[in-house]
This record gives C-alpha cells, sequence and structure tokens, in this order.
C-alpha cells in the first residue's frame, strides 16, 4: 500500500467518523432539548399552580384584614360603652364572605 492511498484511506476514515460525531453530536443536542422543553412545561404548571396558591392566600389576608377592622370597631364600641351588637345585614355580609371565600379554596385545590 502506498503513501498516497493510506493517506486516502486515512481521510476517508476521518470523513466516515466525522460524520458519525456529528450524528451523534446532534442527537445528544436534540435530546436536551427535548429534556428542557419537557423542564420548561413542568416548571410552567408549578408556577401556574403557585400563582393561584398566592391569589388565594393574598385574597385570604385580605378578608382577614377586613374581619379584624369591624373586631377592632367592635372592640373599641365595647371599650366606649355602646351596645356592640351588629344588626342581622352586617352579619348575613361577614357570613356570605366567609361561603364565598371557602367555596373559591374548594375550586382551586
Amino acid at each position: 500500500m502506498t503513501f498516497c492511498m493510506m493517506r486516502s484511506l486515512g481521510y476517508s476514515l476521518y470523513l466516515m467518523f466525522g460524520d458519525i460525531f456529528s450524528l451523534l453530536a446532534l442527537i445528544v443536542l436534540r435530546f436536551n432539548k427535548a429534556n428542557l422543553k419537557l423542564d420548561l412545561e413542568k416548571n410552567k404548571k408549578l408556577l401556574a399552580e403557585y400563582k393561584k396558591r398566592i391569589d388565594v392566600l393574598l385574597r385570604e389576608k385580605e378578608d382577614a384584614g377586613k374581619e379584624n377592622q369591624q373586631l377592632s370597631r367592635q372592640l373599641d364600641e365595647i371599650t366606649q360603652g355602646k351596645s356592640s351588637t351588629p344588626d342581622t345585614t352586617s352579619e348575613q355580609v361577614m357570613k356570605e364572605e366567609k361561603d364565598t371565600r371557602i367555596q373559591r379554596d374548594l375550586e382551586i385545590n
């Protein structure tokens, strides 16, 4: 075998293995891309769940703040010697708000 033949054979092997390595690299890149897409979808779902939970907690905080204000007013009335019996309308409103809050929590969970 002459040097030219060996050189030609070496170049052919180089081209053949070069193509194989290129294909392997492409397969790895596509596999990584697919995994990244799956991870992205999972993270999007988790983010949506966390956003819903944050909204629920913010609503609960707001409701608790309103209830706290009402109780503070009642306490002030009691300490000032006034009658603190709430009328049935405000009791009904508080009950409806509580029922609505419970219903929202059940829908989200």
